[in-house]
Parts: C-alpha cells; structure tokens; sequence
C-alpha cells in the first residue's frame, strides 16, 4: 500500500482525466474544489487516511510546520 502511495503523484501526471477521477475515487470520501477548479481540501477514505497523515508529518517536519500552540522548537 505504502508503494502504491508514493507513487500516486507519478500516476496523476501520466494518467488522463478519467483515469485521474476513477484514482480520486479510491483514495478520497470527498474533494471540495474552488470556483476556479481548484483542489482546496481533501477527506481521505478511512482505509488511507493513515498513510496521508504519516505523509503530512514527514513533509512538515522538511519545511518546520507546527501546529498552533506547539511553542517547542
């Protein structure tokens, strides 16, 4: 599952747009997109919502995000 995961950005960039949307389908509960189309929040199926979240921490400790009232360095 882990593999599969990682490599979702690279089957985006190469699949069409209905592929792209049968992929979305598996992977999210609910995709709230913008008036100009854009992507701006994402529920995670249950099944996946551990691997999003394990990919959420290991991306903001790469830029320094904290949460609000985390003042430990």
């Amino acid at each position: 599952m882990a593999h599969f995961l990682v490599n979702v950005a690279d089957a985006c960039r190469t699949a069409n747009q209905e592929q792209r949307n049968k992929l979305a389908n598996v992977l999210f509960e609910e995709i709230k997109v913008d008036s100009g189309g854009k992507v701006v929040a994402v529920k995670p199926r249950p099944e996946f919502k551990p691997f999003f979240k394990m990919n959420f921490e290991w991306h903001s400790k790469d830029i320094g995000w904290r949460p609000r009232g985390d003042l430990n360095p």
